[in-house]
């Protein structure tokens, strides 16, 4: 982590001193205390982006690499009301520690968000609605307010509002909302150099199929570099960690397990820019807004891939401890990455008898079981013992 982090001071550094040394030989303009908003064109960027990121999944470690993408355009409607259209995505292929490619998952996610906003070249109020999709399958809607204020060569940004699973074919997370408040900072040390930090915090209601429903709080924190290096190109840096801190004994079934998941990516990106000649000016009279989807922060794809997936490609040591009446066997066994003895079900059998219980996603061809469906719920070896003397599981 701390070498981590002196990279990427490191490369701030650098992109600072190469955006100065530049600075007199680019095409800016000076900031003025007001910017005739009849004469202002449509304005925003189009960005690639890729990175690797460090999950911590309960415990339980994995690696993924990420290529997204994003663009973002603003109108000018009349001389003090704009409008910003988002639309992103991007794919991700992670992959456990301590196990070959059966442990290889690929997830995806997109957004498109909308902001109506008041604003003049000091400071603005307005609105953002967002939609969107996320691995392992759910849908999302967020609303919310926002304001800015530009201060010399500062921006200070806020945003808060409420979001809502909308849709889901993940039976994990049934339904879920969450309230999220996000506050930036951004410095502009020359007019084409940018220095932003970002925190959000958010507490979102999980109801799942199998329990009542939680709280769970995340808190995610964002540091980024960009250099404009000529008037329609900047290249940027960031680094994002997030942590998520779930109910005592979620992760593994046991209290005493980690319930937490944990995030540290590292990105680097290219924009290309429509009708602004230095970044500072965006966020004076271009296209200065974005959003975060907070249940992107969550891991749900993670949580459901490490303790719910029953695949019996990504099981080991399997052992029949019993079997129902209607003939589905109960096993023992262990996940490729976790070294946690569990008791449930192979989702290959439970396709043969309660077909009805079988979840498909279609970004892989592992098999999820409904244990809902089933009257069931997934337990550690030790809460098997427990109940094993006569007690049904």
């Amino acid at each position: 982590m701390r070498r981590l982090q002196s990279v990427l001071l490191a490369a701030v550094a650098v992109i600072g001193f190469a955006s100065i040394a530049s600075a007199a030989d680019m095409p800016v303009k000076a900031l003025t205390p007001a910017i005739a908003a009849p004469a202002l064109t449509p304005s925003g960027y189009i960005e690639l982006y890729g990175g690797g990121d460090r999950y911590n999944f309960f415990g339980e470690d994995m690696n993924a690499w990420t290529l997204g993408g994003a663009g973002r355009a603003n109108w000018w409607l009349t001389p003090n009301f704009s409008m910003q259209l988002d639309a992103q995505g991007e794919g991700s292929q992670l992959h456990f520690s301590g196990c070959g490619s059966a442990c290889d998952l690929s997830v995806h996610d997109y957004l498109i968000a909308a902001h109506a906003m008041w604003r003049n070249s000091n400071w603005g109020i307005g609105v953002v609605g967002a939609v969107g999709d996320a691995s392992p399958g759910f849908r999302f809607g967020a609303v919310g307010g926002e304001a800015l204020v530009n201060w010399n060569m500062i921006t200070l940004y806020l945003q808060g509002g409420y979001g809502s699973t909308i849709g889901s074919n993940e039976p994990l997370f049934a339904d879920a909302n969450t309230w999220f408040v996000r506050g930036t900072a951004r410095y502009y040390p020359t007019q084409n150099l940018l220095l932003e930090g970002s925190v959000l915090g958010a507490r979102t209601n999980v109801t799942p199929f199998f329990d009542s429903s939680f709280d769970v709080d995340t808190l995610m924190w964002r540091v980024k570099a960009e250099t404009m290096f000529n008037p329609y190109m900047s290249v940027y840096l960031a680094y994002q960690g997030s942590r998520s801190n779930f109910p005592a004994g979620f992760g593994c079934c046991s209290p005493d397990a980690n319930d937490s998941f944990t995030d540290q990516r590292v990105t680097i990106g290219l924009r290309a820019w429509l009708n602004r000649d230095n970044l500072r000016n965006n966020d004076i009279t271009g296209a200065p807004l974005d959003f975060i989807n907070p249940f992107s922060l969550l891991g749900f794809g993670g949580q459901q891939m490490g303790s719910f997936t029953s695949d019996v490609r990504l099981k080991r040591d399997i052992t029949l401890v019993g079997r129902l009446d209607d003939g589905l066997g109960l096993y023992r066994y262990r996940y490729l990455w976790s070294d946690t003895v569990y008791v449930g079900v192979m989702a290959q059998e439970v396709a043969l008898i309660h077909p009805e219980a079988i979840v498909r996603d279609a970004l892989d061809d592992y098999l999820r079981v409904d244990y809902g469906r089933l009257g069931l719920h997934l337990m550690t070896l030790p809460e098997w013992d427990a109940r094993s003397k006569g007690e049904r599981l």
